[in-house]
Parts: structure tokens; C-alpha cells; sequence
């Protein structure tokens, strides 16, 4: 059941769900519309659906994350000073993670684009 206290960590998720809901539905979107497109270009499909999966499972369990931890300090259980630490790996873990799924977005759309094959020389009789 859902808990109505404003100290408690779920409260303060749901506070500040609302603020990753455009993202999350955008994830949620490319990822839907890579598996549609996977038949074209099966390996650019897997790299945009493994960075956007990542992008979403990190970006809701740093949520998570760091509601909890801030629970415990709103309900005096813990000093901020305590947490601060945890806070930053938080971020470093999800900073690292968006900059390895933008990579793989990149590959993804750098491979994904049809490329023309080049025309080769012919050979004439002299050119031995």
C-alpha cells in the first residue's frame, strides 16, 4: 500500500517521479521502435536497445537510490554528511552509464546508415 508519510522514501519518489516520466516514455519508445526496425539492421537495433534499457534501469534505480537514502535523513535517522559519499557513486555510476549508452547510440546510428558500395576500377590490359 501506498505510504501517505511525507518522511518516507516512497513519497519522495513519487515527488520526483513526474520529473523522469518524459524520459522514461521516450526510452520506452526507442526501444519499442528498434525492435520494430531490428529486422533492417539487427546489430544497430541491440546496441539502441541495450543503451536505452541501461539509460532506464539506472536512471529509475538512482531514483530509488537516493530516495531512500534521503528518507533516512528527513526522518533524522541519519546526518547528510553520512550519505554524501553514497550520493556521489550514485552519480558517477550514473553519469558513466549515460556516457557508455550514448556511445552505443552513436555506434548504433553510425552503422545503421546504408552505405553505398564503391565503384572499383576496372583493370585494362595495360594497367598489369
Amino acid at each position: 500500500m501506498y505510504n501517505t508519510d511525507p518522511g518516507s522514501a516512497w513519497s519522495l519518489i513519487a515527488a520526483r517521479l513526474p520529473y523522469l516520466t518524459p524520459m522514461i516514455l521516450v526510452e520506452i519508445a526507442g526501444i519499442l521502435l528498434a525492435i520494430v526496425l531490428a529486422r533492417r539492421a539487427v546489430g544497430p537495433a541491440l546496441c539502441v536497445i541495450l543503451a536505452l534499457g541501461a539509460m532506464l534501469l539506472v536512471g529509475v534505480a538512482s531514483l530509488v537510490a537516493r530516495q531512500t537514502l534521503m528518507a533516512g535523513v528527513n526522518r533524522g535517522e541519519r546526518a547528510f554528511e553520512d550519505i554524501y559519499p553514497l550520493m556521489i557513486a550514485i552519480d558517477i555510476v550514473h553519469v558513466m552509464t549515460d556516457t557508455a549508452a550514448l556511445v552505443l547510440l552513436i555506434t548504433a546510428a553510425l552503422a545503421w546508415r546504408r552505405r553505398q558500395p564503391q565503384p572499383t576500377p576496372a583493370l585494362s590490359r595495360g594497367d598489369t
